[in-house]
């Protein structure tokens, strides 16, 4: 039996001549591990170097100790963020960490898998998809930022007002709704061009 919470166990014997004795031990359980994801680049070109990784909302109280496959830490083991160097197209290219709390909790491996290719797989940018006409000014988006990588964002039925060739962008959507409009950037990699995403924004 687990206990999920404090719990006090007595343990009562009787011997043969009926003679009673008993003892109680006191069992303390330690909060788990909160950790369940890994975020950061899913997607990056051969020679990538200084790719964050991280741990959502992670607690200041714990050593995270991380592993890579086909790849080497640059900086921060046994923090909540670390930074990778890519080599190679070797695979698989896997990242994981171990949360352990103060109270010494180990939590299972987490890990995320990476594609390392000359075409990047990048996800889409986030941000508002749907927008009142009458608050479609200064909105912003943003992607997960690769080091050495350019964005270049395109707007159709806006135009990007800040942050052009990097992760982050404003834009102010000049259409009136209901109407859909397209927001996509190209990402250009040091070692390497690669690809075109579009998302769609559905603007009313």
């Amino acid at each position: 039996m687990y206990p999920s919470a404090n719990a006090s166990y007595a343990l009562v014997g009787t011997d043969g001549n009926s003679c009673v004795n008993s003892d109680t031990i006191q069992v303390t359980v330690n909060p788990a591990p909160t950790i369940n994801a890994i975020t950061g680049t899913l997607s990056v070109c051969p020679g990538a170097s200084g790719v964050q990784y991280w741990v959502l909302n992670p607690n200041a109280t714990s050593t995270y100790n991380w592993g890579v496959t086909n790849g080497t830490i640059a900086t921060g083991q046994g923090t909540d963020t670390i930074s990778i160097n890519w080599p190679g197209t070797q695979t698989p290219a896997v990242v994981s960490v171990i949360e352990v709390t103060d109270l010494g909790c180990p939590s299972d491996s987490v890990q995320l898998p990476v594609n390392i290719n000359v075409v990047l797989d990048p996800v889409a940018p986030t941000g508002a998809s749907t927008i009142c006409a009458n608050l479609a000014q200064g909105i912003s988006y943003s992607t997960i930022n690769t080091p050495g990588s350019i964005y270049t964002w395109h707007a159709q039925g806006g135009s990007i007002v800040s942050g052009d060739g990097t992760s982050n962008v404003t834009v102010d959507w000049n259409v009136t709704g209901p109407q859909t409009v397209a927001l996509w950037y190209d990402e250009n990699s040091t070692t390497i061009d690669t690809f075109v995403l579009e998302f769609q924004i559905h603007y009313m």
